[in-house]
């Protein structure tokens, strides 16, 4: 096996900007970062999940075309669960829980992507739990991921 080197783009983070000018788009700003990249010879880049899920289906279809036509993968992605979506305590909700996973997941699959980095901090534990209130937390962030096991299996299928 060989060690790859690679390195993740943060969408706005790897293109200098010029007093004046507008900011360019997502599509523009990942075309430019892959090239960036590819240049500087690394392997693969890594993108947040969160990168494209905030995009319009429009913003979206942009970038999966950018990184269609690059040279450099993309094959790793973080920053999977947003802080704003909790998997546990009172604000945790299955239903906001599943409607970003299929979203998530299904962009990432489109763009080529093989791995998902969990570390989602800012959504496990909103705060700390103690006692019961702790039993529950540890339910429904077990019951969160074996949600989203089954999602990345069923996406896997298909």
């Amino acid at each position: 096996m060989s060690v790859k080197f690679g390195c993740c783009l943060m969408l706005g983070s790897f293109v200098p900007q010029s007093a004046g000018s507008s900011t360019p788009g997502a599509a523009d700003q990942v075309r430019a970062g892959l090239s960036a990249l590819s240049r500087a010879g690394y392997d693969f880049a890594e993108m947040t999940v969160q990168s494209l899920t905030r995009l319009s289906e429009e913003q979206f279809a942009e970038v999966r075309r950018a990184i269609g036509e690059s040279a450099l993968r993309v094959p790793a992605f973080n920053s999977f669960i947003p802080g704003s979506l909790k998997l546990t305590g009172p604000d945790a909700s299955e239903s906001e829980q599943d409607e970003y996973l299929d979203l998530a997941l299904q962009r990432v699959k489109a763009v080529g992507g093989e791995l998902i980095v969990f570390g989602s901090g800012a959504a496990l534990c909103p705060r700390r739990f103690s006692g019961r209130a702790g039993a529950r937390a540890d339910q429904t962030f077990s019951r969160a991921l074996r949600a989203i096991c089954r999602k990345v299996r069923r996406h896997n299928r298909h």
